[in-house]
């Protein structure tokens, strides 16, 4: 990023107050767009889809809001929360940098094989996991990763859904999460789209449809060990989380 343009984000913040960050820490297709959607929707959460950003020091958390605000055209308006989709290890190396921002974070996981038959079916490379077996490990290296990263924060910074949650139990879990974020405004099922929509994060059509959506799943063949060592680590994701 160029010295004027970093002085324009910092010369900016000067004036606005920042955000604190309203993170969805999941993993690909586990609905984080879906989720990312109705957050924005709500006018204390500013977003602007998966930004793919890697967040090292305040002043990346600080070309996020920006980046959000620009892309929603809104310059001055009070927004207690920028929220972003954090789906791969990478983005995340500083955990103190988070630990201590005062910001929240959603864990979202969703069922192993829900998750490689939609990874498989938009038929895309994600991020150089392209192969069957990737994404096999892609899924297991990401929820130690989370767990591992759950363990170092508070319990009043985090929160847990799954995706069945958000599509299944929708008005229980959008409560959960309002109350869990200290929202004005309570969220809710129908959200805005935005310039990103369809560019950023998801690409599917659904993204688009404005609502949530729970279609009927069509699931590709796993052998009996793959299934047996995914659901190994779905578990003990939900174990951990349900009993923070």
């Amino acid at each position: 990023m160029s010295k004027a343009k970093k002085f324009i984000i910092k010369s900016y913040f000067n004036v606005i107050k920042s955000g604190s960050p309203a993170f969805i820490m999941g993993h690909m297709r586990s609905g984080s767009s879906l989720l990312e959607h109705i957050l924005s929707s709500n006018p204390s959460i500013i977003g602007s889809g998966e930004q793919a950003r890697v967040y090292k020091s305040t002043y990346d958390f600080q070309k996020s809001e920006f980046f959000g605000r620009v892309n929603n055209k809104s310059f001055f308006k009070k927004f207690p929360y920028f929220t972003d989709q954090v789906l791969h290890n990478h983005l995340t190396p500083n955990h103190d940098l988070l630990k201590d921002s005062n910001g929240k974070f959603i864990f979202l996981i969703r069922d192993p094989h829900e998750t490689l038959s939609s990874m498989k079916k938009l038929k895309k490379a994600y991020n150089g996991v392209s192969e069957y077996f990737d994404y096999v490990s892609y899924y297991q290296e990401r929820i130690t990763y989370l767990l591992e990263f759950s363990k170092k924060l508070h319990p009043s910074q985090q929160t847990f859904v799954t995706y069945e949650d958000i599509v299944s139990n929708t008005s229980e879990t959008l409560s959960k999460l309002s109350e869990f974020l200290e929202l004005n405004e309570p969220l809710t099922p129908e959200y805005k789209l935005k310039k990103t929509t369809g560019i950023l994060g998801d690409r599917s059509e659904n993204i688009k449809k404005q609502s949530i959506l729970k279609n009927k799943k069509e699931l590709i063949e796993l052998d009996e060990q793959t299934k047996k060592d995914l659901y190994q680590s779905y578990s003990s994701a939900e174990h951990h989380f349900k009993n923070l």
